[in-house]
């Protein structure tokens, strides 16, 4: 489950984290955690994100969360410079959208930039159905 809290206290820290999930993109199917909060008006966020392809894992894993936001009350966007297999200087968008309600499917997107701020094709997909798990946003 990803919970996103969105009210803060300067003082205290809204925990939002213990988030897991399944998703497929681009043909490929992957794995998800994350969370995001705010403590003393600064953004805390991870995402922790696997694909499994043929020619092995690919592993995105969030490293400075610079914003969160909340937009039409139930979707969530996180930007975050990142690491891919390690590698440092990436950038991401994820968009997070809680669908409640029956019949309703909560949905990830990714955007990824490599160093150089070129779109990474294979990591990027607009936000699409998660296969197993939930998204909760909280506001």
């Amino acid at each position: 489950m990803v919970i996103i809290v969105t009210d803060y206290d300067e003082a205290s820290l809204w925990e939002a984290a213990r988030s897991a999930g399944a998703c497929g993109s681009n043909g490929v199917m992957g794995e998800f955690a994350m969370g995001a909060s705010y403590l003393g008006g600064k953004v805390i966020a991870g995402l922790l994100y696997t694909e499994h392809r043929a020619t092995g894992n690919v592993t995105l894993i969030s490293t400075a969360p610079t914003s969160l936001s909340i937009v039409c009350v139930k979707t969530a966007i996180v930007l975050s410079t990142a690491s891919r297999n390690g590698v440092g200087n990436y950038s991401m968008q994820v968009i997070l959208g809680d669908k409640t309600g029956a019949g309703n499917t909560d949905q990830i997107g990714l955007q990824v930039k490599d160093p150089s701020a070129a779109v990474v094709p294979d990591l990027t997909s607009a936000p699409t159905a998660i296969k197993t798990g939930d998204i909760a946003i909280v506001h």
